[in-house]
């Protein structure tokens, strides 16, 4: 069965407030990430509990709330609510440092009661999924890699340098390509085509056949030479 302080700290997170009767006021503050350098760790967001001591506060919510869980009278509930107060008041007067495991604890600080709030996991949705990060455990799990993730991370290199080779093929080939339909616009236009050396050719060749053709000529004017004077002897 729940004590009176377990039903103060289910209406507190309920509520983000829950008031005593006669003894004060406890509230919930969001605290943010802390480090912790006894176990060099990172203590995720939390809920602090804060109270605010008042013994003259009169509310009857939380008596209530315990009448409902418990199914009993308001005046029962009452009553253990002021039994418990009570108890706490005479530890506070006489200055007797005392915990209230759910809540908290009232410490004594330059001759005055404090109380220093317990840390609870945050029920905010942003917290959600945040966890204590101990950087011990972090260094052991990295040395206690085991043979199937060292082969997974060599896969994953050997992956990795075959994306990077094929990446860099891509815009080599694609240069290639261009230098290759583009030669006039890289090396520039050609001084003579294949034209120009055609028809120089054919000339060239055409020449040779003039040369024999002269020769002919020459031969047979020579031989007209040589007959002339003969038919003139003979006449």
């Amino acid at each position: 069965m729940k004590n009176i302080p377990q039903y103060i700290l289910d209406y507190l997170q309920n509520h983000q407030r829950a008031i005593v009767p006669n003894f004060g006021v406890f509230t919930l503050k969001n605290a943010g990430a802390q480090f912790n350098n006894e176990n060099k760790s990172i203590m995720p967001p939390s809920q602090l509990v804060c109270f605010q001591q008042n013994f003259a506060e009169e509310n009857e919510n939380l008596i209530q709330y315990i009448s409902k869980e418990k199914n009993v009278s308001a005046q029962n509930a009452k009553h253990e609510i002021q039994t418990q107060t009570d108890f706490w008041k005479k530890k506070i007067a006489a200055k007797e440092e005392f915990a209230i495991s759910e809540l908290g604890s009232f410490v004594l600080e330059n001759h005055q009661m404090n109380f220093v709030g317990k840390k609870l996991p945050a029920l905010a949705p942003d917290f959600f999924g945040l966890e204590e990060i101990v950087f011990s455990e972090i260094e052991n799990k990295e040395k206690e890699i085991s043979p199937n993730a060292a082969e997974k991370n060599q896969d994953y290199k050997l992956s990795k340098s075959i994306l990077w080779l094929f990446l860099l093929i891509i815009p080599i080939s694609a240069l290639a390509y261009f230098a290759f339909t583009n030669q006039e616009f890289i090396f520039g236009k050609k001084s003579f085509n294949d034209v120009t050396i055609k028809n120089a050719t054919h000339r060239i060749e055409d020449s040779k056949p003039a040369k024999k053709v002269q020769i002919i000529v020459d031969s047979t004017k020579m031989d007209s030479l040589k007959i002339a004077p003969q038919n003139i002897k003979n006449q």
